[in-house]
C-alpha cells in the first residue's frame, strides 16, 4: 500500500512538472508576441513619416511653399496631388520626392493652374557619407535647377532652346543645343548668377545657323 502511494505521488509530480513546463512555454510565446511590433503598423508609421517629411520640404522650398500639395506614400511609391502655377513647379515637386530615401516611384498628378503665389528656403540638418546628398541638399539642388530653367523660359534669347540643367551639391551642368556662342554664354551667366550655385559646367553645344548671331546682354556679377 505504501509503495502504491509513492508511485502515485511520483506520477503526480511528473505531471505537475510537465504542466509547469508547458505553462512556461506559453508565457514565453505570449511575451515574444507582445514584444514583436506589428508589421503593418511599422509600415504605416514609415509611410506617414515620409509623407510629413516630404510635405515639410515643400513648405520650405522657395518655389513650392504656398502651393497646396499632398503626398500619399505607400511603401516605396508616392502619389503627388495638388496645384501649382507652372509646369516647372510640378517638376520640382517630383524631383524632391525622387530624392527621398526609400522612394522609388513617383506618380505626379499635380495640376498646373495659373495664378499668383508667394514663395521661402529649404532646410537640411542631417549628414551623409562623403559623396552622398542629404535630403536638404537634394531639395536645394532641385530648387536651383527650377530657378535656372525658369530664367531660361522667360528669357527672350533662350526660351525656345533645347537646354537641360542638372544640379548636384550646387554644381550645375548645362547641356543641350543653341544656335550661337552668345546664347551659350548667356545660359552660363544666368546659371552662375543663381543663388546657391557654386560652379557651372557648360556643355551646351553650339549648332550654327544661317542667321546673324546675337550678342549676350551684360549681366551684373557675371562669373
Amino acid at each position: 500500500m505504501k509503495m502504491m502511494t509513492i508511485q502515485a505521488n511520483r506520477r503526480l509530480g511528473v505531471s505537475g512538472l510537465r504542466a509547469g513546463i508547458a505553462a512556461c512555454g506559453l508565457v514565453v510565446a505570449l511575451a515574444a508576441t507582445a514584444e514583436t511590433p506589428n508589421e503593418d503598423q511599422g509600415k504605416t508609421f514609415r509611410d506617414g513619416w515620409r509623407e510629413g517629411r516630404l510635405e515639410a520640404a515643400y513648405l520650405l522650398s522657395p518655389h513650392l511653399n504656398n502651393f497646396r500639395l499632398d503626398a500619399d506614400v505607400r511603401g516605396n511609391q508616392v502619389v503627388l496631388r495638388g496645384q501649382v502655377s507652372e509646369g516647372i513647379d510640378a517638376e520640382l515637386a517630383e524631383a524632391i520626392a525622387q530624392g527621398m530615401d526609400g522612394i522609388e516611384t513617383v506618380d505626379n498628378r499635380i495640376k498646373v493652374v495659373a495664378g499668383e503665389w508667394s514663395r521661402d528656403e529649404p532646410g537640411g540638418g542631417e549628414t551623409k557619407a562623403a559623396g552622398e546628398r542629404t535630403f536638404g541638399q537634394v531639395v536645394r539642388d532641385a530648387t536651383v535647377t527650377a530657378r535656372i530653367k525658369s530664367g531660361y523660359f522667360i528669357n527672350d534669347h533662350l526660351k525656345g532652346m533645347d537646354l537641360n540643367v542638372d544640379t548636384r551639391n550646387g554644381r550645375v551642368t548645362l547641356m543641350g543645343k543653341v544656335t550661337s556662342e552668345a546664347q551659350k554664354e548667356l545660359a552660363r551667366r544666368l546659371a552662375a548668377n543663381t543663388e546657391n550655385v557654386v560652379e557651372v559646367v557648360n556643355e551646351i553645344e553650339v549648332v550654327e545657323d544661317d542667321g546673324p548671331q546675337e550678342d549676350a546682354p551684360s549681366l551684373p556679377g557675371a562669373g
